[in-house]
């Protein structure tokens, strides 16, 4: 889902790097950001989609006829919910998210899933397992309440009952303001046991994990850049990305080919 066209753009233009001849479709939640990601169309192959619209009640007047995933037909509601991590607007985002996701899997499709702050350096379906697994993609340290840690800014899913009762659950907590849709599906993920691969963190460009993987970059072993753990407003996203990409400008499509 990209609200920042910087991020976005430096998504697909990795993404059509390593992957040429395949389809990007991009979550957009305004007309901004959905005119902006019909300019990609000149150079690659993408298809721009709102989130399906989904009841926003447990965020206003439950006789609102406003939708959740397309948060510009309410300016004034929008520009009126608080910003930054776990605030309104990234719930909202994230519940977005967690109901496409679901509608994907229900419908018999896998799909890849990557936050507009992650970047391909590899075929990711060269590294995640196509069988054998519901779940597979990078994944933080353990946690005493978290035993697989999952993180789903980068991810691979594919159709099983126990995701779509992940997924499922994991929405239903997420209505309670606070949730972080990352914990609450880990939370449900490990209750039902859902089969995952963690990618090995050496070669894995999670953020959170840059102890495991940043003394092997240079070798070239890492598949993904996910600038997860940073903060926007502080600029140690945009730092971090440039630092281990090796971007001069982060937001043009000069970017290093693979």
């Amino acid at each position: 889902v990209s609200t920042q066209s910087t991020w976005g753009e430096n998504a697909a233009v990795r993404f059509h790097a390593v992957l040429p001849r395949a389809a990007l479709v991009m979550l957009v939640m305004d007309t901004r950001v959905a005119a902006w990601c019909a300019t990609l169309r000149a150079w690659m192959r993408v298809a721009c989609v709102y989130p399906r619209q989904t009841s926003a009640a447990e965020y206003a007047n439950p006789n609102s006829k406003r939708r959740l995933c397309e948060y510009d037909r309410d300016a004034a509601w929008w520009a009126s919910v608080s910003e930054g991590a776990k605030s309104g607007k990234w719930l909202v985002i994230t519940k977005c998210k967690t109901t496409t996701l679901l509608e994907i899997v229900q419908a018999g499709l896998r799909v890849l899933w990557m936050d507009t702050d992650a970047i391909l350096l590899k075929n990711p379906l060269a590294v995640l397992p196509q069988r054998g697994y519901c779940w597979a993609g990078a994944c933080g340290e353990p946690r005493p309440t978290i035993r697989v840690n999952r993180n789903n800014g980068m991810q691979l899913l594919s159709p099983c009952k126990p995701l779509v009762k992940a997924l499922k659950k994991t929405l239903e907590l997420q209505m309670w303001p606070g949730g972080n849709d990352q914990w609450l599906f880990n939370s449900a993920a490990n209750e039902l046991q859902l089969s995952s691969w963690c990618a090995p963190r050496e070669s894995d460009g999670y953020g959170c994990n840059e102890a495991h993987w940043a003394p092997h970059f240079h070798e070239g072993r890492v598949w993904h850049l996910h600038a997860s753990c940073f903060s926007v407003k502080s600029g140690k996203k945009r730092a971090w990305m440039a630092k281990w990409a090796g971007f001069r400008s982060f937001g043009n499509r000069s970017l290093p080919r693979v």
